[in-house]
């Protein structure tokens, strides 16, 4: 059913609105009435009628000025107005025209004309409500549409953001490995001489000393390697009971020579406790909230404070941090007299993807990897901060049970044998060091530099070599196309693989060449001997080998394997 139609009748005398309302008896109208201009004014706003049947002359506000008061309202604006007058003049009718008026009607009024115009001017009101009522629907939806496509495009944008991250991290992942490579063969004279050397040197000799400093350095050196692979995703997170003192201390070193003067630097580092942790990735966590303070100071300057301590946390307060158990923990405080936060961004801090930051200074993803890395050390960070107050984060580490000893390279007994050795490398002074080192632990060693010559050494003795020992990248041939060579020739022939970035090794290609075991470069001396020994066991005693890619700190599993097959 259509909606009743609403008429309102104005007119200050009441025999003409009866008249009206008789008139328009026998159609299904709603009527109402009003006897002056300001309660027809009034009448038009509350009840929104569908037309207007005006008289002229009234008293105080007239049909001309209702009228004109009307058509300037927006609200009533699409409401048509009929003037009813006894008024019959050209000048009269141009002026209801000129206030807005759509019709007139002429008293005495004829009921046939006024249906028609009454009829005719809901029509027109009914298909510009349906006008009005279709360009709204339209309206909505383009501003439904609109919505959805910012949304769209604030998504792409966040996508393409994302994509640009990746691509960044896979170039520093490109780049670390070449250094990596590189780097670790450098690494590979330097320590092994090392050892060779501290084997060599008196115990209590103040040369002994330095050449010991000389391979600590070495061996933090291959650690900042290891480092910056796992930064770049391309290495392993390593889990270890350590100090974190010391890397805190040279994280802040590298952080100081980046702040400006304004800032003063303030540490104290007391915990002498290990924790069950990434060096790297606590490395991660000074340099982001550490910075994330420089930024916060970098306008009015300030004091940013670094604590380590150790502290013994009761039950009642451990209860507020969830997650953790009574117990000693280690405590990292890190604070800032910058401009601090307001509780509502205090809030959503850890929240991926937002920051306080200017566009082109943060990406919003700093703050969710500090929480993530210390969730995954089974620790808690919670954190203070008030507007132009500063802020503070605390972060707790449970202490580790025990921390891991360092042997002395010059102290350590190692297993030897008198086999044949085939070693190949194509730094000169990577064979020579392992020619030395092997020689040493009692091999017999024919050291090439060259692929092509190993192959043509391997051909004229095959039986005669017990254990070859290959670099991966070399010119002519690389380490996998000549261990397919020397199993193409001996197919039970012991290949152990060394490279200075396991990462680019394709593990289904090595296995399916024979060789037992891949090393990561700098390979200590211990190491080699446990892996020489560990192959030629394995082989002898026909168990069969698997692919293990080893590095410095999965030693613990390589010799665990070894040792599960020799018994």
């Amino acid at each position: 059913m259509s909606k009743m139609k609403t008429i309102l009748i104005v007119d200050d005398d009441p025999l003409n609105v009866n008249l009206l309302e008789a008139m328009l008896s026998q159609e299904n109208y709603r009527i109402v009435t009003a006897s002056n201009g300001e309660e027809a004014i009034e009448t038009t706003l509350s009840s929104s009628p569908d037309l207007i049947l005006l008289d002229i002359m009234m008293p105080g506000l007239d049909g001309y000025e209702v009228t004109q008061k009307l058509k300037d309202d927006p609200n009533t604006n699409h409401i048509p107005i009929v003037l009813v007058t006894a008024l019959h003049g050209t000048e009269d009718k141009v002026r209801g025209l000129q206030a807005g008026a759509d019709d007139f009607l002429s008293k005495p009024l004829d009921k046939s004309e006024l249906m028609a115009r009454v009829n005719s001017l809901l029509k027109v009101k009914a298909y510009h409500d349906h006008l009005l009522n279709y360009q709204k629907q339209l309206e909505d939806e383009v501003a439904r549409r609109t919505k959805k496509l910012k949304k769209e495009l604030i998504r792409r944008k966040e996508t393409e953001d994302q994509l640009l991250r990746a691509q960044k991290m896979e170039a520093i992942g490109t780049l670390a490995g070449g250094i990596a490579h590189d780097f670790n063969n450098i690494l590979s004279a330097i320590l092994g001489y090392a050892e060779l050397s501290l084997v060599m040197a008196e115990k209590e000799s103040s040369l002994c000393g330095y050449i010991q400093q000389i391979y600590t350095a070495g061996e933090r050196a291959r650690d900042l390697v290891q480092q910056i692979l796992t930064f770049s995703r391309q290495g392993d997170s390593q889990m270890k009971p350590a100090k974190i003192g010391v890397i805190i201390k040279e994280a802040l070193k590298l952080l100081a020579a980046t702040l400006p003067t304004t800032i003063t630097l303030q540490q104290k580092i007391t915990s002498v406790s290990p924790v069950l942790a990434d060096l790297t990735q606590v490395h991660q966590i000074i340099m982001n909230l550490a910075t994330n303070a420089a930024h916060a100071m970098e306008e009015k300057g300030g004091l940013l404070s670094v604590e380590l301590t150790d502290v013994n946390r009761p039950p009642e307060e451990i209860i507020q941090d969830s997650g953790l158990t009574p117990g000693a923990f280690v405590r990292l405080q890190i604070s800032d007299t910058g401009h601090g936060m307001s509780s509502d961004r205090l809030e959503r801090i850890f929240d991926p993807f937002f920051t306080t930051k200017p566009p082109g200074k943060g990406t919003g993803l700093g703050l969710s990897t500090v929480h993530g890395i210390v969730k995954n050390h089974n620790g808690s960070i919670t954190v203070s901060s008030e507007p132009d107050r500063g802020t503070t984060f605390d972060i707790l580490f449970p202490v580790a049970e025990k921390e891991v000893r360092v042997e002395s390279a010059g102290d350590q007994v190692l297993p030897s044998g008198t086999e044949c050795i085939l070693f190949v490398d194509d730094e000169q002074a990577i064979t020579n060091m392992s020619k030395d080192m092997l020689e040493n632990l009692g091999y017999k060693v024919i050291a090439k530099t060259s692929s092509v010559e190993a192959l043509a050494c391997f051909k004229n003795q095959p039986d005669e070599i017990d254990v070859v020992i290959t670099d991966l990248t070399m010119p002519h041939m690389t380490g996998l196309e000549l261990a397919r060579e020397f199993q193409r020739i001996r197919p039970d022939t012991p290949i152990i693989l060394c490279s200075g970035y396991v990462a680019k090794i394709p593990v289904d290609e090595v296995k399916s060449m024979g060789i037992q075991t891949v090393v990561s470069k700098p390979v200590s001396r211990r190491t080699m001997a446990e892996v020489i020994r560990g192959v030629l066991s394995r082989d002898a005693s026909g168990i069969e080998v698997d692919t293990l890619m080893l590095n410095p700190n999965n030693l613990q599993r390589h010799r665990e394997i070894f040792c599960n097959s020799k018994s």
